[in-house]
């Protein structure tokens, strides 16, 4: 496994360039970036990966950039350009995508039963993200799926996927029909869900597409909201130390980013800062026997 910088985890604005040249400039051994970013940039992805291999720098992975849970005619429209930022991030070495789930049914069908509001939830990411998906095999990316544990402002519909076991529960079709979707391990939605370091995964470690740290600002799961992020630390609450711990006795290889939400602090006002911050975090929490 090894480090990526993510200026969005961390809540700062910067240009695929930018990112790039700092995640080198602070010692990062990857970088995530925005495909929907870079393209309307208008930066040539050929001359950014060459910046990048000349700088030592694997690509990491991208938020999936197309509103697929809402109107059907939106996300018919945005799945248009979806083989385009595939081919993009294929360019870029970024072979792992994330997005996710619904924590609740659809609003629309709330007034329904709990069963059919479920099941039409259901059938809702299985069309849309297999659709998505092949897409992105297509171009030999994976999808990781996370889950939100924690608190909402406004909760609607019945519960859907709120832990990482649910995700086998109301998601194994689309596991089975799409092997290239898996899992985004959060250390913060895990602490949110209850589940911890050592949650079961149904679908095996091999599922784990890309992994996020942030500690909670406080230990109240029930009140939690996805803002309340701060660096990992050795012994936070988050357990983010013996996830990494973990992850390196399976044999994950894949990209690990902070995301935390810096942006939160004022007294934190430079990317370079920003992005040492979240590297000497993760290296704190890092496993020794891994490099």
């Amino acid at each position: 496994m090894y480090l990526c910088w993510s200026s969005k985890g961390a809540g700062v604005r910067l240009d695929p360039l930018q990112c790039v040249l700092i995640a080198a400039e602070t010692g990062f051994q990857g970088v995530d970036l925005l495909v929907r970013d870079v393209l309307d940039s208008g930066c040539d992805p050929h001359e950014l990966r060459s910046r990048m291999d000349d700088l030592g720098l694997r690509g990491g992975s991208w938020p999936l950039p197309i509103d697929w849970r809402g109107p059907s005619e939106i996300f018919a429209d945005d799945l248009t350009r979806l083989p385009e930022y595939a081919k993009i991030a294929s360019v870029l070495g970024l072979h792992r995508c994330g997005s996710w789930v619904m924590p609740f049914t659809i609003p629309s069908v709330l007034h329904g039963s709990a069963e059919a509001s479920i099941r039409q939830t259901r059938a809702l990411h299985l069309e849309r993200l297999s659709k998505v998906a092949r897409i992105l095999g297509d171009r030999g990316i994976e999808l990781g799926l996370e889950v939100i544990g924690v608190a909402l402002k406004d909760p609607q519909g019945f519960p859907f996927v709120r832990c990482y076991g649910d995700l086998d529960r109301q998601l194994s079709q689309l596991r089975r029909e799409c092997p290239n979707v898996g899992v985004l391990l959060d250390s913060f939605q895990l602490f949110a869900t209850g589940e911890g370091p050592e949650v079961e995964l149904a679908w095996g470690e091999s599922s784990i597409v890309s992994v996020h740290l942030a500690d909670p600002l406080h230990g109240e799961r029930e009140r939690l909201m996805d803002d309340q992020r701060a660096l990992p630390s050795p012994g936070g609450r988050a357990a983010s130390d013996q996830l990494l711990e973990r992850l390196a006795k399976t044999g994950y290889q894949g990209p690990v980013i902070c995301e935390p939400c810096l942006k939160m602090d004022k007294t934190i006002d430079h990317p370079a800062t920003i992005a040492l911050a979240t590297i000497e975090a993760a290296r704190s929490c890092w496993p020794s026997q891994t490099s």
